[in-house]
């Protein structure tokens, strides 16, 4: 099944970064590419499907600093290929976080009085007239 997504291309020194990005929002999150020269860069961009014209735009856009954006149409091979998954991010539990008590600031006098002006002016009616 085709995947739709989105290539961002920007120049980082003499290498050009290519990104990803699915727009189905559940996809993982894919690694970019760095293509070292354009010729490699208008490779990638060839195989994937691009007009020879639509090549030569994004290159010359690229090669002067700007970003170029485009719609692409692939495959989950084509992708992988391309574009492998980025490693998914582990989650770390804490056990004893809710233990902890550390130090807790107090608000100084004229904190707390700036937090009663808040509240009271927020609490007024509001005319915008």
């Amino acid at each position: 099944m085709p995947e739709e997504g989105t290539l961002s291309i920007v120049r980082r020194g003499t290498c050009y970064q290519v990104r990803y990005a699915s727009n189905n929002v559940h996809a993982r999150e894919r690694l970019p590419r760095v293509c070292p020269d354009e010729a490699r860069l208008a490779a990638l961009l060839h195989d994937s499907g691009t007009e020879s014209a639509v090549i030569a735009q994004v290159c010359a856009d690229v090669r002067h600093g700007k970003m170029a954006v485009l719609l692409v149409v692939g495959s989950a091979e084509q992708l992988h290929a391309c574009f492998p998954p980025a490693p998914q991010a582990r989650v770390v539990s804490l056990p004893n976080a809710d233990k902890y008590r550390g130090l807790t600031r107090r608000p100084s006098q004229e904190q707390k009085g700036l937090d009663e002006r808040t509240l009271m002016a927020s609490q007024q009616p509001f005319h915008p007239w």
